[in-house]
């Protein structure tokens, strides 16, 4: 979740930062063979870093 500090850093509402925080790290735990990353100013998951 590292990847994501800063992005989740800049979201203001509380709520809309704890559940998105939820979502992703559901995903990593999930798919770990996916790798965070920003890309396109959004978070978002790759394999193989494609």
């Amino acid at each position: 979740m590292e990847a994501f500090a800063d992005y989740l850093a800049g979201i203001k509402e509380p709520e809309h930062r704890l559940r998105l925080t939820e979502v992703l790290d559901w995903v990593a735990k999930s798919y770990l063979d996916l790798e965070g990353r920003i890309a396109w100013s959004q978070p978002m998951f790759t394999h193989h870093a494609d």
